[in-house]
């Protein structure tokens, strides 16, 4: 998203959780395997618009849980963020 207190982390739930599996953490220095870029510009990171749109696209369909209320809140506002920029 932009700022070090943007960044999340996507796991994935315990599988006999069933729908709405993908579970957002606030990043906690875990080592990433893959990174989605939510704006163009972010660390000379590969930024797909596709890529992007999926991570929005799913959270509009309600198919993330959260860590906590707190981190929902804070996704929230940084997805904003980006929907007006565009």
């Amino acid at each position: 998203f932009g700022a070090p207190d943007e960044i999340y982390t996507l796991w994935q739930a315990d599988p006999s959780s069933g729908v709405g599996s993908l579970v957002v953490k606030q990043y906690n220095k875990e080592k990433l395997d893959t990174v989605i870029a939510m704006r163009p510009y972010i660390d000379g990171r590969t930024y797909s618009a596709l890529q992007a749109k999926s991570v929005i696209n799913v959270f509009d369909k309600r198919g993330f849980k959260f860590r906590d209320l707190i981190t929902q809140q804070r996704f929230t506002q940084s997805l904003a963020k980006i929907r007006k920029t565009k």
